[in-house]
């Protein structure tokens, strides 16, 4: 795996083994897959009452006494336990039991390549050789200073989120790339032009027909100053009268429900001022998402709101890691999962 770049050298191996839907890649260890079949051998003679049988089990050659499912849950959950007791490799463990369970549902969905799959999973195990990594762990860098800004220590959160030089360029396309998939979904629901895949999309400011209106990244003119009037997305349904102000963000992933609070409470003044001067109801639906793919509890609720029949939490989540991934190797000079 490591040969093609499947999996990081530093990469936790007993996550290898635990299964998608918990955080990890799903393997089947050979070790594993043996003592489960003694278990189920031990089983069956156990439970059988041929005289044979019943002769060895009388003798105390069959020693396993538990049940072959046990024994797989054992199995299973001393691989978890391994993984979430490490010190770094258990970070993203921690994180996984602050946010939603649908949090790994991409490593079942997105069918990224295994390259970008063990990069992102490299960055969650904190695996990757950045100056932090090097100075405090490897001890082999005088500095642990990014290398770009050369302000803040350079650890997988700051080259992902907290680079000021990076700010205003790769996180905003970043960023921009979830509000056009968004924009690509809306687009079909309301029967308005779009291009034939989400990657290709290209959000126009303004559009309109009969039933609904779509604005992208408008910046709303109010009767009062008001200092957050530029929403990413804002939809107005005609026929029911009720306007959706959606907001995006990508955060370092413990913080999504804070960040999601935050952007609710940033659009009350827009949300009261509109249904003043529009005369609608208004709806704030934050979409945050963690940059190596956390989702909070909330994330599903929000996007029924929006009522696209065919928007998915993991496309939305594929989108960040891809983006995510490119800017690991744009920063850090790396090809696949170095």
């Amino acid at each position: 795996m490591n040969i093609y770049k499947s999996l990081h050298p530093r990469s936790d191996i007993d996550r290898l083994y635990v299964p998608r839907k918990k955080g990890g890649r799903g393997l089947r260890s050979l070790e594993d897959l043996v003592l489960i079949e003694k278990t189920s051998l031990a089983e069956y003679v156990n439970n059988s009452q041929e005289p044979t049988l019943q002769k060895l089990k009388s003798e105390g050659i069959v020693q396993d006494s538990v049940s072959t499912k046990q024994k797989k849950e054992e199995i299973e959950k001393d691989r978890e336990d391994k993984w979430r007791r490490k010190t770094l490799h258990g970070k993203w463990p921690e994180t996984l039991n602050k946010v939603s369970s649908e949090t790994s549902r991409w490593l079942q969905t997105a069918q990224l390549k295994p390259p970008t799959e063990a990069l992102i999973m490299a960055a969650q195990d904190q695996a990757i050789n950045t100056n932090w990594y090097s100075h405090h762990i490897l001890k082999n860098s005088p500095s642990d200073k990014c290398r770009l800004c050369n302000e803040h220590p350079e650890t997988i959160e700051h080259i992902t989120t907290g680079c000021p030089k990076l700010a205003q360029t790769i996180y905003l396309d970043r960023h921009n790339a979830v509000a056009s998939t968004l924009h690509w979904s809306l687009c079909k629901q309301m029967n308005f032009e779009r291009a034939e895949n989400w990657w290709e999309h290209q959000p126009e400011p303004a559009m309109e027909n009969e039933d609904y209106k779509l604005l992208y990244d408008f910046n709303i003119r109010t009767d009062k100053k008001i200092s957050a009037r530029r929403p990413d997305i804002i939809v107005v349904d005609k026929n029911e009268r009720r306007t959706t102000l959606i907001d995006v963000a990508c955060t370092w992933d413990k913080n999504v429900e804070d960040k999601e609070i935050e952007k609710v409470n940033k659009y009350q003044d827009l949300k009261i001022e509109l249904q003043r001067i529009w005369e609608t109801s208004v709806t704030v639906v934050p979409v945050v998402l963690g940059v190596l793919g956390a989702t909070s509890n909330n994330l599903n609720k929000y996007l029924l709101k929006l009522k696209i029949n065919d928007i998915k939490v993991a496309t939305i989540q594929k989108t960040v890691l891809l983006k995510t991934a490119n800017i690991l190797r744009r920063h850090l000079g790396i090809s696949g999962t170095s």
